[in-house]
């Protein structure tokens, strides 16, 4: 049986969500007409202008917590964010200690699995799109986009990033590798609109728009927003995204002491995929960084997979977000917020074997959270507990295989993975904090009960099915093999915080911060039990052992820093330490003779880092960051051959020892420049440093200019990125254990020039 499974850019987006879109289009075009209809005809309102720069850092530290929190201003975000409008990843990426890999320009291309390029502090954030929105965990553990291209920079108020230590009442499912959170920018209480269109190479294009109504005088806030994006890939043939589109409408109420908002957002994306480099390719970047997927199918079948289009994605994701806050009086503050989010579609591969994989999912996640606050006795006193439950994949739970065909068709080969999850995957966690003041010391200590759930699945025997939906096929393969399946258990950490800060003098403060952490479980592993199957069973393993051994990783952190703020200057430099044991590291298993994830790493994290900032009252402004790290096994792991895999005291892979950003803002008579230097040291993709990547650099610039015409602020923008068209390795999918000879190497992107043109009214 043969089916066209190829792509034909631009037709990715399917008929359901492209008609949905459409209408919720419409109704955001008819709003737009009728708020600018009532705003004329009663009263001019004053635009509404995200900028944030005025006289305050475009990122920095957190001053309001002894933790080292750093946060990310939208005008940041947009001089020297994504282009792609979208990617919190990239939107952190100039902070200490964060090493955000990029593979395209726009910060749009996602890589279907577990590592989507980011690392803080020499720990890499795994198991797919991590971070939070508004504190609640909307998806983790997700080998597809997640949340992390679904909200528009347009509707950001900041982005978040905490290191070292994370408070106990902070909403996030790992924190070894940071806590990353997305602030929604809620409808505003006064009306305005913002619309922009971006287009530059590689026929990159953005559209967007977002309408805020106005605090009316039922006291409600309405805004909707809409973005579309497009782009040609920067090296080879095909489209990434070839179509990205995002929905959003939020309202706001008050209703006496109780603030209530909802938000819906849709949003659909499809892309071709980049293709990896080998180490050996990257030593000579000037002939192969254009390398990439074939443009046709190849006339040999075992070479077939090679071409684009059977290398691609689509994706479909919606989310409805709901929050109420209910202040009781001055000290006193009740919060609830709750989540449902779906994610569908599916990633073709082309496998080495000659074949094309299909990774199917379609799962959904829910969950909420809920806290009290409140001043008693001159304490502040904070409790509260979230939950976020998931619907596997990850780990995978269907994939397809497919014979690629010369006419660039797909004919169905067989199903070679068929697994269904018994229970959903179930985090939560329950916290107290307390926060009093001593005189020039403020001291913090809260606690927090992590929990997991970690679901049961039922695995299939694939032999015979045919090309069906999973739910055909599930009734086709019958009972599961209770051999390969397993039942799902419960863990738990107890998590304690503690934090002092002590004011010196009104320009200088101490700051001191220690807690114990929690990082990912080695899921992979249920993976290996299913693809090697017989090779376990007679060795006498069986799937549930494989899978009682996962539990999830555990780091010991502290932070020491200071902070200097007198006038202009902000001065934030911090010392820390991690010791981390349990982390998911490939390590064999001598019956088997397989080498696989498995929480058995031991090691550290040390390092320096700084964040400073100028920001004068005169034309320019600047920020910097800077940091040097060194993440190491404490102790040696072995291979699959049974050999000792000498790692210990070696910096972990794909972790630079040091990191720098420098950026700045002049500003004159409406005209701007704003320039960024980036800078890495050299790294390793391997374990044993056998694949040595180099130090690189580059450089962006922006060129805008402003002006006010009829009351409506007008800014247009030329942005040069890799000025110098620098050749370097953007991204390395390594884990913290990996091998040489089989990782996948990324290169950095060429020069871009894009220009914006965009409207505050």
């Amino acid at each position: 049986m043969t089916q066209d499974k190829s792509l034909s850019p631009p037709n990715f987006v399917p008929r359901r969500l492209a008609a949905r879109i459409a209408a919720i289009g419409l109704g955001a075009t008819l709003s737009a007409v009728a708020a600018t209809a009532l705003a004329q005809a009663a009263v001019a309102l004053p635009p509404v202008v995200v900028d944030g720069s005025a006289r305050k850092p475009a990122q920095g530290e957190d001053t309001g917590t002894p933790a080292t929190v750093y946060a990310v201003t939208p005008a940041a975000i947009e001089t020297f964010g994504p282009a792609g409008g979208a990617n919190p990843y990239r939107m952190v990426a100039t902070l200490p200690s964060v090493q955000a890999g990029d593979i395209d320009l726009y910060g749009a291309a996602n890589i279907t699995g577990g590592n989507k390029g980011l690392r803080v502090r020499g720990l890499n954030a795994s198991h797919g799109g991590n971070g939070s929105v508004d504190g609640l965990v909307i998806s983790a553990i997700n080998p597809g986009p997640g949340y992390l291209w679904l909200f528009d920079a347009e509707n950001l108020a900041e982005v978040t990033l905490a290191q070292g230590p994370v408070a106990s009442d902070r909403g996030a499912l790992f924190t070894t590798s940071g806590a990353l959170d997305s602030r929604l920018l809620w409808p505003q209480s006064q009306a305005g609109a913002r619309t922009s269109v971006a287009f530059g190479s590689h026929e990159f294009r953005r559209v967007a728009a977002r309408l805020d109504s106005g605090e009316l005088s039922t006291g409600s806030r309405l805004f909707v927003s809409a973005s579309n994006v497009s782009a040609d890939k920067w090296r080879g043939n095909g489209r990434s995204p070839s179509d990205r589109t995002n929905v959003q409408l939020a309202l706001g109420q008050r209703l006496g002491p109780v603030d209530v908002r909802f938000a819906v957002a849709a949003g659909s994306q499809s892309q071709n995929a980049y293709r990896a480099l080998s180490w050996a390719q990257t030593q000579n970047l000037a002939a192969n960084r254009g390398y990439d997927f074939d443009a046709t199918p190849s006339a040999t079948a075992a070479q077939r997979q090679t071409w684009y289009g059977f290398n691609r994605q689509s994706f479909d994701s919606s989310l409805a977000l709901l929050e109420a806050d209910w202040r009781l009086d001055a000290d006193t503050l009740l919060s609830a917020k709750a989540f449902s989010f779906h994610e569908k579609g599916s990633s073709f591969d082309g496998q080495a074997n000659g074949m094309v994989r299909e990774w199917k999912m379609d799962h959904r996640s829910f969950g909420g959270a809920f806290d009290a606050s409140t001043r008693l006795a001159g304490t502040t006193l904070k409790a509260g507990a979230w939950l976020s439950q998931l619907e596997p994949p990850g780990p995978p739970t269907t994939w397809k295989m497919y014979r690629p065909n010369a006419d660039g068709s797909l004919s169905f080969a067989s199903w070679s993975l068929l697994n269904k999850a018994t229970a959903d995957h179930r985090f939560d966690a329950v916290y107290a904090l307390a926060e009093r003041s001593f005189g020039p010391l403020d001291a913090t200590a809260g606690l927090r009960q992590w929990r997991e759930r970690l679901p049961g699945f039922a695995a299939y025997n694939t032999a015979g099915l045919a090309d069906t939906d999973a739910a055909t096929a599930f009734a086709q393969a019958g009972s599961p093999l209770a051999a390969r399946s397993v039942t799902g258990r419960r863990q738990s950490e107890t998590l304690p915080f503690a934090a002092l800060a002590v004011t010196l003098d009104p320009a200088l403060q101490l700051r001191a911060s220690v807690g114990k952490l929690t990082g990912a479980p080695a899921f992979d592993a249920w993976q290996t039990a299913q693809t090697n199957a017989a090779a376990f069973a007679a060795a006498g393993v069986t799937a549930q052992q494989l899978w009682d051994a996962v539990r999830p990783e555990t780091a010991t952190a502290w932070d020491l820093g200071l902070r200097w703020h007198d006038g202009d200057w902000r001065i934030e430099p911090a010392v820390y330490r991690s010791n981390f044991s349990h982390k998911s590291v490939a390590f064999r298993d001598p019956r088997v003779n397989l080498a696989y994830s498995q929480n058995v790493g031991e090691g550290h994290a040390d390092g320096i880092q700084l964040a400073a900032a100028w920001t004068p009252a005169g034309a320019f402004s600047a920020f910097a960051s800077a940091s040097l790290n060194r993440a190491v096994f404490d102790r040696n792991l072995v291979t699959a051959t049974g050999a000792t895999l000498a790692v210990q005291d070696l910096q972990l892979p794909d972790t630079p020892r040091w990191l720098a950003s420098l950026g700045g803002r002049w500003e004159r008579g409406g005209w701007s420049v704003s320039p960024l230097l980036q800078a890495s040291g050299m790294r390793y993709g391997d374990s044993l440093h056998t694949e040595p990547v180099g130090a690189y650099w580059t450089a962006d610039v922006q060129l805008a200019r402003a002006w006010t015409v009829d009351g409506r602020r007008l800014t247009a923008s030329v942005t040069l990125g890799n000025l110098f068209d620098r050749k370097y390795v953007g991204l390395i999918t390594s884990g913290d254990q990996s091998g040489s000879g089989a990782l996948s190497y990324y290169p950095g992107p060429s020069r871009s020039v894009i220009g914006k043109l965009a409207a505050d009214f």
